[in-house]
């Protein structure tokens, strides 16, 4: 009987366990592209989280000031952050965690050395 117990302990501790994904960050003039896979489950919660720690967009609402778009699979924001967090939340399965990370002080050098240039982009792929 204890190991049974045992067992269906253990079975709901990974459920409940965090998965590492990729990431990608892509910067423009027009804004930084954060991008994860799409796991073609839309009834999770997302949530993209900046360096300040700072909820910026999730599954019901962004901030305006902050972000030009988002989805479960995207974030395009007005300005670079060095860091981006990505939660996908599907209860009860386990939480998919990502760290975005780019070099945005370089990304600003490129941009200015560009001009008006179109088209040249910077990417940056992270876990």
């Amino acid at each position: 009987m204890l190991l049974l117990a045992l067992l269906i302990s253990a079975l709901r501790l990974k459920s409940f366990s965090s998965m590492e994904i990729n990431c990608s960050a892509t910067s423009t003039r027009d804004g930084t592209f954060y991008n994860v896979p799409d796991f073609g489950d839309h009834r999770c919660d997302y949530h993209w989280i900046n360096n300040s720690n700072q909820t910026v967009a999730n599954t019901d609402e962004k901030m305006d000031d902050l972000v030009v778009a988002s989805n479960i699979t995207s974030l395009q924001t007005h300005k670079c952050y060095e860091r981006m967090e990505y939660v996908l939340d599907c209860y009860p399965k386990a939480k998919k965690n990502a760290r975005c990370v780019t070099n945005c002080s370089q990304i600003a050098g490129v941009s200015r050395k560009l001009g008006k240039r179109e088209g040249r982009k910077r990417a940056t792929a992270c876990k």
